[in-house]
C-alpha cells in the first residue's frame, strides 16, 4: 500500500515536469521531432499501444532518457548520514544532510560530452536503458542504491506512452511571442511563466480507433 502510494502521489508532479521539458526540447530539435513521429507511426500504426509496442518504442524511450539527464525530476537528492563518514577528504558526521545535485552531475562535460545538447543518439538504441550501475552513477534521474524511486520503470512506461500518444496526433512548437522559458526549482524543475505552445493537429495522422 505504501509502495502504491509513493507511486500515485510522488509521480504526478514529477511526470508532469518531464513531459513539459520534453516537448520544450522537441520543439528546438525539430530532427529529433521528425525521427520520433516517424518511429511512433511505424510501431503503432492505427493501433493503440500494448505492452509489446512500448517495448519497440525504442528511440522514443531515448528521447525520455535525455529529457530527464538534462531535466531531471527532482533536481536535487538528499541523503542522510547514519554515522560518521569520509567522502573523499570531507568529514560527514552522523545524522548530517548531503544534497546530491543531479542537475550538475547530468550536465558535467567531465562525464558527458555535449553535455548541454540534447542528443537521445548518445545511447544505442538496442543498448540497456541507462542506469546508475551502466553509467557510473553518472546518470541519477531515480536516484541509485536501496532508496532508488520505486517507480522508476512505471514512470519511463507512463511519459513514452503519453508522448508516443501525442506526437502521433499533434505537432508542437513555441508560440511567436512567448516569453523565454525560465526555470523554477523546488521538488521538481517548473517552468516560471508556463510553456506557451502552438499545438496543431498533424496532417494524415494514423487513425486511433476509439474504444466503446
Amino acid at each position: 500500500r505504501d509502495d502504491l502510494m509513493t507511486m500515485l502521489i510522488a509521480g504526478h508532479e514529477t511526470s508532469a515536469a518531464v513531459l513539459t521539458w520534453t516537448f520544450y526540447l522537441l520543439s528546438k530539435y525539430p530532427r529529433v521531432m521528425s525521427k520520433l513521429q516517424a518511429e511512433v507511426d511505424d510501431v503503432l500504426g492505427d493501433g493503440l499501444p500494448t505492452i509489446e509496442d512500448v517495448k519497440k518504442l525504442k528511440y522514443t524511450t531515448r528521447v525520455i532518457n535525455e529529457s530527464l539527464r538534462l531535466y531531471p525530476q527532482p533536481p536535487v537528492l538528499i541523503r542522510r548520514s547514519l554515522e560518521d563518514d569520509m567522502l573523499g577528504e570531507y568529514p560527514i558526521g552522523r545524522g548530517e544532510d548531503i544534497f546530491i545535485s543531479i542537475w550538475n552531475l547530468h550536465r558535467c562535460p567531465k562525464h558527458w560530452d555535449n553535455a548541454d545538447v540534447f542528443n537521445p543518439e548518445r545511447w544505442t538504441l538496442d543498448g540497456p536503458n541507462p542506469n546508475e550501475t551502466n553509467q557510473k552513477f553518472s546518470y541519477l534521474p531515480f536516484g541509485g542504491g536501496p532508496r532508488k524511486c520505486v517507480g522508476d520503470m512505471f514512470a519511463t512506461f507512463e511519459n513514452v506512452v503519453a508522448t508516443a500518444m501525442l506526437v502521433k496526433r499533434f505537432d508542437f512548437q513555441m508560440a511567436p511571442g512567448a516569453p523565454p522559458v525560465e526555470m523554477t526549482t523546488g521538488a521538481t524543475i517548473h517552468t516560471t511563466k508556463g510553456l506557451n505552445m502552438i499545438v496543431s493537429r498533424r496532417t494524415n495522422p494514423p487513425v486511433i480507433p476509439i474504444s466503446r
